[in-house]
């Protein structure tokens, strides 16, 4: 699974939210996300800033390569 994936999914469990509701409070849309999911990749800047805000994580927190757990 891509990274960037692997730390919304671990911010979507911490939160105790689902994907959906992320997806309603942000305005990425959910085929985005299954994309990210699917195939991996990168989210525009955008998207990217929208959900940084919705968890309360910088934007960097999705896309470094360090330690996967250190906000979640």
């Amino acid at each position: 699974v891509d990274i960037l994936y692997s730390r919304f999914q671990k911010l979507v469990e911490r939160d105790k939210v689902t994907a959906a509701q992320v997806c309603k409070a942000t305005g990425v849309s959910e085929s985005t996300i299954s994309n990210l999911k699917a195939r991996g990749g990168n989210l525009s800047v955008d998207n990217l800033k929208a959900l940084a805000d919705y968890f309360k994580v910088p934007m960097e927190y999705f896309i470094s390569k360090g330690d996967e757990d250190e906000t979640a």
